[in-house]
Parts: C-alpha cells; structure tokens; sequence
C-alpha cells in the first residue's frame, strides 16, 4: 500500500502569473508552478524546483507531486506543461522519469540540458457557468 502525503498548496498572484507553491507537511519535497497570464504565455504552466529528499524518495511523493501541479494547470485552463532540465541540477535519470510520464524534448542539448513539454487537458467551463 502506497502511504499518503499531505501536501499544502500556497498561491500568489501577480500580474504575470500566479504562482503555486506544493510542499509536503513533513518538508520530504517541494514543487512549483507558474501558469502564466503573460510570462509563460497565457495556458502555459511552468513547473521548476519539483525536488524530493533522498530519504523521502521511491515513495510516490514525486509523482503525486507533479500529478498535482498538472491537474492544477489543467483546472487553470492551461494547455502545455513545460520545464526545464539541466545535468547541473539533476541527474540523467530524471530526465527519463519525465520522459516516462509523458514529457516530450522540445529543445535538448544531448545529455546535458532539455526543454520539456506535456500537452494536457485543459478545465473547459460548463455552458451557463462562471468560474
């Protein structure tokens, strides 16, 4: 049985974008996107910094953690999910945990930086109804 995280979901609002910070209660990982009303574009959420401790990691709290930010851009509207990859920051095998839940390379440099993209589903509102 997969354990449960709690995870808290802070917003700011700003003039270019809104930002959503995800943190689990126990400080074991981190999360944070962007969805942009003009930088990212307008239905385009950025996602960066999504981390887990080394002791806290093979336990899901990754994939709920970018499962949330994506869900979330999609209530939001947005189209695209994009991040940025760098061998300086993370290892190789993050960049084929992305690849794996769907992230495409737009723009790579082989083994060292990438730009990744994932097309989601965007929240379409209900004829009749404000949101």
């Amino acid at each position: 049985m997969k354990p449960k995280f709690w995870i808290n979901c802070i917003a700011a609002y700003w003039d270019c974008c809104d930002r959503y910070v995800f943190t689990e209660q126990d400080g074991c990982g981190i999360a944070i996107l962007d969805v942009g009303k003009n930088c990212p574009p307008k239905g385009t959420a950025y996602l960066y910094n999504l981390r887990v401790s080394p002791h806290c990691r093979r336990q899901g709290l990754a994939t709920e953690l970018l499962t949330r930010a994506e869900k979330l851009a999609e209530q939001q509207g947005c189209r695209r999910i994009t991040l940025e990859w760098d061998i300086k920051d993370s290892p190789l095998w993050v960049l084929d945990w992305y690849t794996r839940r769907g992230y495409d390379e737009l723009k790579f440099t082989p083994r060292k930086s990438a730009l990744l993209e994932k097309q989601l589903k965007p929240a379409t509102k209900q004829k009749g109804t404000e949101q």
